[in-house]
């Protein structure tokens, strides 16, 4: 017959070595009472220890968010996504292109266009007529920056 598990109770004195939340309010009055070479765990205050991201992205205005739809409405008509892989079809590959273009800056977006299609302003480009050679180069573009 197997014997039941049983469980260890804590470590003495492991209790004294946790700064208690809420309690002190102060390091200086957290750390009262410690002697030397002694240390304790934990954090002062109540609640959960917040992370603040590095970088805040600024919310795009409306005329930005039109500049990205067009170029992004473009960029679509234009590109032959590369394959993700050898299992891979066609309408997976597409989803993966209009994904990482829907995520794209604005700066970014006008990287994969050439000097003269990136200058425009967002009604030119909609009515803007591409040549092949910029075809060729934007997909060029596209493939410098896409694994």
């Amino acid at each position: 017959m197997a014997q039941p598990k049983t469980m260890l109770g804590p470590k003495p004195g492991k209790d004294e070595m946790f700064i208690k939340i809420g309690h002190p309010k102060d390091i200086k009055e957290a750390t009262t009472g410690m002697k030397g070479g002694e240390s304790r765990e934990g954090f002062l205050g109540e609640g959960n220890i917040i992370r603040k991201p590095d970088y805040v992205p600024k919310p795009d205005d409306v005329q930005s968010l039109m500049h990205k739809k067009v170029i992004q409405k473009r960029l679509l008509e234009i590109i032959d996504p590369n394959p993700l892989s050898a299992k891979s079809t066609v309408e997976m590959d597409r989803r993966s292109l209009v994904n990482k273009l829907k995520k794209s800056s604005l700066a970014d977006l006008k990287r994969l266009l050439p000097k003269r299609l990136g200058n425009m302003d967002p009604r030119e480009l909609e009515i803007a007529e591409i040549l092949e050679e910029e075809k060729a180069e934007i997909q060029d573009l596209y493939k410098d920056v896409s694994p």
